[in-house]
């Protein structure tokens, strides 16, 4: 990489790349997902999916925030809300999109709250109504895989209740990743090889 090349100076560009590096680790997850090397690695590697979807929309959210042009900013707002539209498939009302991805990744990755009813969004319906018990409130975010024969992720009750969110992991999951950091990428002007880390940016002039 050029010695003249800033990380500061590029924040934008420098988010691409790591959006690439995500939509790659989603590609990756889904073939294993939909073709496991043993039934043990496939509620692991959904969980996972998650964590790589979530980190593609922060890149997203990165590129936007340090863009240095303001055209460039719905133009970004369009590429994201198509890629919340083909993963988000389910969602509780009052809840929009970003939420709903951030709330599925928060309880994965805060399992040692949620599923003992503490997390932060618990906290908040217990305030709200003292009468739900610890365990009333970790059913009500539980996460489930797999329903109605779909690769998804549920957070919510067990059915018939509607989920408080459902994420797509793997059928549409890596087309719609990589179509975002394409369009990021021809937005803000940076030219990446998916899959390739040590891959040095390039300007393509914006």
């Amino acid at each position: 990489m050029d010695e003249l090349f800033r990380l500061t100076e590029n924040t934008h560009r420098v988010a691409v790349q790591l959006g690439d590096r995500w939509a790659t680790a989603v590609g990756a997850q889904a073939r294993r997902i939909q073709s496991p090397e043993n039934l043990r690695v496939t509620v692991p590697d959904q969980w996972l999916q998650v964590v790589a979807l979530h980190h593609v929309l922060v890149a997203a959210q990165m590129t936007r925030k340090y863009a240095p042009v303001a055209a460039m900013k719905p133009r970004i707002d369009s590429a994201i809300n198509e890629f919340l539209n083909a993963i988000v498939i389910g969602r509780g009302p009052g809840m929009n999109q970003r939420e709903a991805i951030a709330l599925a990744r928060d309880v994965l990755e805060h399992f040692d709250e949620y599923y003992c009813g503490t997390g932060k969004l618990q906290k908040r319906e217990q305030a709200a109504d003292p009468s739900l018990s610890k365990e009333d409130l970790a059913l009500r975010y539980r996460p489930s895989l797999g329903l109605a024969g779909r690769t998804a992720l549920r957070i919510g009750p067990d059915p018939p209740a509607d989920p408080l969110v459902e994420i797509e992991l793997a059928s549409i999951a890596p087309k719609a990743a990589r179509q975002l950091v394409e369009e990021l990428a021809a937005i803000v002007g940076v030219d990446v090889l998916a899959g390739f880390g040590s891959t040095p940016l390039r300007s393509t002039g914006a």
